[in-house]
């Protein structure tokens, strides 16, 4: 039996408190109904009171403590007059701020703060007690932020439970708690712990900035609705070996790591929530991922999440939608999707026969995830940007990849204790691990020669020959001489270089015409290829374009030449690359004679003088003789 209250003290913020008093109460009376309004969204949480009174922290132990030195202002310990602790700044610098233990009496605690706890002490702490209501605390840098173990029938309500050492609000071993509309944010743990806590109800929370938002682990019956869980560095929800857990209406958006986890977990039912670059993984045994029932009403990016199980003949193809689950099926079809900016963009778990081909998947945290699948096709996918692995295989056997291009991922493509894998024709670039394989000779990593293995960006090997033993030289291949080591006892023998293109020939000439006395200079610095550098190119050229070569092959990129014969003439560069690939282009120069005057040089301009001169004696002469003979009489 409860026992009677005595000697509360009046609260002294209740005499003048104005809007927060009006605020309190209205708050107050929805809880008494038992339901916020429908508006009533994560972020409305009331914060307490900056009126508080500041108290050392408080014990109870035992419904007899219920008292007046323990911080108690009014109540029976009943159901309708539950014992009330309210208006209380709490230093939680040497103890739990507030400590309830043992207790079967009514209580509410409501308009406290309990902060300052560090690695050592909760803000809140209730052990073993039964019928308690926590409302509008704030508890901040402590332990965590309240901790409930061995209780049931408890609401923790229109709190804030911030930047906690450890967790946020922490059920352990407790039943029927409920938690409705606390903002709990920046826990360098976790925002919401359940261990071993059934039937909990957690409804329109904002957890976020956490390391990880809902964690549930080995708890029973847990009911979320419209929480907000996002920005969490971690996972959004982890759910570890917990069973029929009921979701809707919640909102899981730009976690860290998963949106939301379903690992070895059982019976779980998602409706309708809103995965926003976000998505679900599930893993664990058969019955972990055939149990669950997940709606297509649960949207990814605005497309839906489609999960498909027990299943055989299943062709998706070209389809819209967020993110694909298939569980417990055989002969299974997935071409032509368009998967990005979700957590596992194709999830296969225990399913034989398939073929995943011509799918793009980018931006996601996985792309291509299967475990224990067998005799599988993985063919032409463009996989790109995935935060951890392009494509995963894990637990599985007698598996195809082939032909993919394997772009900018965490891993390229990672092989977790799988058999009988088959990996050649892919393209691996830049990929911040290229690929990584746990076992070793059970794997093949090139398809023989001469078909070869893999594209790989970092190899930096010669190619100067071929043959299966790569020596026969020289014979350049396409194939690298070396192995590509992808770890310690995993190599592709035949490493593919990149695809080589032609270079392109070009060259000025300088004059465009001139006379059998001009030299002409011809400049291919302008010729370029895709893998080489200008500076490797080499060059030749035919001064007449009759097919035989009038220099070497050379580097140096310019040439002169001279025309002994007027006419028109056709020069012809080609070019040649490391990889002997060769391309050529011409040009058309125009080779006068030279004037007559040049052609008979120093003689024709002397004759002319001579001449000149002559004719000038000439007339000289007769001038003279005309004068002479006027002058006889």
């Amino acid at each position: 039996m409860a026992a009677p209250c005595r000697d509360f003290p009046e609260p002294r913020e209740s005499r003048a408190r104005g809007p927060g008093l009006l605020q309190a109460l209205w708050l107050t009376s929805l809880i008494a109904i038992g339901s916020l309004p429908s508006h009533f969204a994560a972020h409305d949480t009331v914060a307490a009171s900056p009126f508080l009174t500041p108290h050392a922290p408080i014990l109870i132990d035992g419904n007899g403590d219920f008292t007046g030195s323990n911080g108690v202002r009014g109540g029976t310990g009943t159901q309708a007059d539950p014992y009330v602790i309210e208006g209380w700044a709490v230093d939680a610098s040497s103890a739990d701020g507030i400590a309830i233990r043992n207790t079967t009496a009514a209580f509410t605690i409501r308009n406290v703060s309990a902060s300052g706890g560090g690695p050592l002490y909760d803000g809140l702490s209730l052990i073993n007690v039964a019928n308690g209501r926590v409302q509008e605390a704030l508890a901040s840098e402590n332990a965590e932020g309240i901790s409930v173990e061995g209780s049931k029938n408890i609401t923790i309500i229109a709190g804030e439970f911030t930047s906690n050492l450890d967790t946020g609000i922490l059920l352990r071993s407790s039943m029927n708690i409920s938690v409705v509309g606390n903002r709990v944010t920046g826990n360098s743990a976790y925002g919401i712990f359940l261990l071993d806590a059934d039937a909990a109800r957690l409804s329109a929370n904002n957890v976020s900035g956490n390391r990880e938002g809902i964690h549930l682990s080995s708890s029973a019956g847990a009911v979320l609705i419209e929480n907000r869980m996002e920005n969490n560095t971690g996972f959004g929800l982890y759910s570890y070996y917990s069973v029929s857990i009921a979701m809707s209406n919640n909102t899981i958006a730009s976690n860290g790591e998963i949106g939301a986890v379903l690992f070895a977990s059982r019976n779980a039912t998602l409706r309708a929530n809103t995965f926003i670059s976000d998505g679900l993984s599930i893993s664990g045994d058969p019955i972990h991922y055939t149990s669950h029932s997940i709606t297509p009403d649960n949207l990814v990016n605005g497309q839906p999440l489609r999960f498909y199980k027990n299943t055989t003949g299943l062709r998706i193809e070209g389809v819209p939608l967020g993110a694909l689950i298939v569980a417990n099926a055989t002969n299974v079809t997935a071409t032509n999707l368009e998967i990005a900016e979700t957590d596992v963009a194709i999830l296969f778990g225990y399913v034989s026969g398939v073929l995943i081909a011509d799918n793009n998947l980018s931006g996601n945290y996985e792309g291509i995830s299967l475990g224990y699948t067998t005799n599988a096709i993985i063919a032409n996918n463009t996989v790109s940007r995935n935060i951890a692995q392009g494509i995963n295989l894990g637990l599985s056997s007698s598996i195809e990849v082939v032909d993919n291009l394997l772009v900018e991922n965490g891993y390229g493509l990672y092989l977790f204790r799988s058999t009988g894998i088959a990996v050649h024709g892919n393209n691996f670039a830049g990929n911040t691990v290229q690929a990584d394989d746990h076992r070793g000779p059970e794997n093949s990593w090139d398809a023989g020669y001469p078909e070869g293995g893999n594209y790989w960006s970092d190899y930096s090997g010669p190619d100067n020959c071929s043959g299966p033993d790569q020596d026969v030289c020289p014979s350049p291949d396409g194939i690298g001489d070396l192995p590509y080591a992808i770890d310690a006892d995993s190599r592709d023998r035949y490493p593919l270089l990149p695809p080589n293109t032609r270079p392109v020939a070009a060259f000025t000439l300088e004059p465009l015409a001139g006379r059998t006395t001009t030299v002409f200079t011809v400049d291919a610095s302008t010729s370029s290829d895709l893998e080489d550098p200008a500076s490797s190119l080499q060059v030749r050229w035919d001064w007449e374009n009759d097919g035989m070569w009038d220099t070497p092959w050379q580097l140096a990129k310019t040439a002169q030449h001279r025309y002994e014969d007027p006419g028109w003439y056709t020069i012809r560069l080609e070019i040649r690359d490391t990889r002997g690939l060769t391309d050529s282009t011409t040009h058309t120069v125009t080779v006068a004679a030279p004037p007559p005057e040049e052609e008979n040089g120093g003689q024709s301009l002397a004759l002319i003088a001579g001449s000149a001169a002559a004719a000038g004696a000439a007339a000289a002469f007769l001038l003279y003789w005309i004068r002479f003979r006027r002058r006889r009489p």
